[in-house]
């Protein structure tokens, strides 16, 4: 009973000392990244627009307007970009958006005309 104690005992001592053993990973500072937001409106009515479907091509990036017809784009690179937009009874639109640098945040106003 006592050697088994003391093989636990050595188990948590040996444990703790290895993960405290004083080396440590560098910290590497996250890259620098943008964001895409904007406000969808109607073309005609310049109402805002909730449920759009706003996705940027060739990545998994997509998303909803909300209520007030606003989507927001976070973590993107910099770089040229294509934005699609879906909406029922609106004509599917492609809007082309540039990131030119790091860190940058691009706002932009769109519309859609309905079918």
């Amino acid at each position: 009973m006592k050697r088994n104690l003391f093989i636990i005992v050595l188990s948590v001592l040996f444990a703790t000392f290895a993960t405290a053993s004083g080396v440590e990973k560098p910290v590497v500072p996250p890259a620098a990244t943008s964001s895409i937001s904007g406000v969808i409106a109607d073309m005609e009515t310049n109402e805002t627009l909730a449920g759009v479907l706003v996705s940027i091509e060739g990545t998994n990036f997509e998303t909803l307007t909300d209520l007030d017809g606003n989507f927001s784009f976070e973590g993107i690179q910099a770089g040229d970009y294509s934005l699609k937009l879906s909406y029922i009874s609106y004509t599917e639109t492609m809007v082309d958006a540039k990131i030119a640098a790091s860190g940058e945040k691009q706002s932009l106003k769109l519309t859609l005309r309905s079918e």
